[in-house]
């Protein structure tokens, strides 16, 4: 917990936009949160993989480069980490959310 006893989470970014990333780690540095950002889905899943503790969630982008956000949610689901991912989408449509909500995200 930090002095304010709040607990500080550590929590995973992806998105292929670094100055999203950039933003994000702002603002998650304001909460008083540790980030580690990735504009790389193969970095990410690897470092899930590998050294997934302590990770409290992740924070995707729907649309990646040479992945969709489905991979990130089948990744966490398949090795049965319980780690929250919320996938972000500046595309608004219900159908799209619909589709993630129900392949495990925790929120769109």
């Amino acid at each position: 917990m930090d002095p304010a006893g709040l607990t500080r989470l550590n929590v995973m970014v992806i998105d292929p936009n670094s100055l999203h990333l950039h933003l994000i780690q702002q603002l998650l540095h304001q909460c008083n949160h540790n980030g580690m950002s990735f504009t790389d889905v193969s970095e990410a899943i690897s470092f899930v993989m590998n050294d997934h503790h302590g990770l409290d969630i992740i924070i995707s982008d729907v649309f990646l480069p040479n992945e969709e956000g489905l991979f990130v949610l089948k990744i966490v689901s398949s090795l049965q980490l319980h780690i929250p991912v919320i996938m972000m989408s500046s595309c608004g449509e219900t159908s799209l959310a619909m589709k993630y909500i129900s392949n495990g995200a925790c929120e769109y």
